[in-house]
């Protein structure tokens, strides 16, 4: 099952503080399984520090990195745990 990455949105709109802050952002990925043509999409919520002068697209960037390293933790969090592991704490036990 392979999949084909189709587009990356983050909220453009969202107000920066006068101050610096930690901000929680939500970094969208949408991808397109080949197979079946059916859609696929990843949320992510990274904390990003922010301070005044640093400009949305350097926030951006900083949030694209931290999206990035989550996602590659998840990866290796889900290559290393064998499926009754993964069905045992989606359960709660």
């Amino acid at each position: 099952m392979a999949f084909q990455f189709e587009s990356l949105s983050m909220p453009a709109d969202e107000a920066l503080p006068a101050e610096p802050a930690q901000l929680p952002v939500t970094v969208t990925m949408h991808f397109r399984e080949e197979e079946s043509g059916e859609g696929a999409v990843v949320h992510l919520t990274v904390p990003v520090p922010y301070r005044p002068g640093q400009g949305r697209v350097a926030f951006h960037e900083a949030a694209m990195a931290k999206a990035e390293d989550l996602c590659g933790v998840a990866a290796h969090h889900l290559e290393e745990n064998d499926v009754d592991a993964l069905q045992r704490f989606s359960q709660g036990s």
